[in-house]
């Protein structure tokens, strides 16, 4: 995705988002859904919830970089800055 796509992105509302190529699910494929963690639980071993404060600002500088590189999330980008900051200490 262009910087450009971003900023319409980021300006969408949810009536603006074409859902025509995306069918509805049916009542049975509800029924058979399941948490991502318990069908690869190997995927969520090592991660615990938590629940964090963070600035505002520490925050928008991740999510800006994120925007940058074009891909993944600022909880992603938080967690390997950790790693890397613990790998230093």
């Amino acid at each position: 995705m262009s910087k450009s796509d971003w900023v319409k992105f980021d300006t969408m509302t949810d009536e603006d988002i074409d859902y025509s190529d995306i069918p509805p699910l049916t009542n049975e494929q509800l029924q058979h859904m399941r948490p991502l963690g318990e069908l690869l639980p190997q995927i969520l071993a090592n991660r615990i919830q938590i629940t964090m404060q963070l600035d505002t600002d520490i925050v928008e500088w991740f999510k800006t970089k994120v925007g940058q590189i074009g891909e993944g999330n600022s909880y992603t980008l938080i967690n390997l800055a950790l790693r890397q900051y613990i790998a230093r200490e």
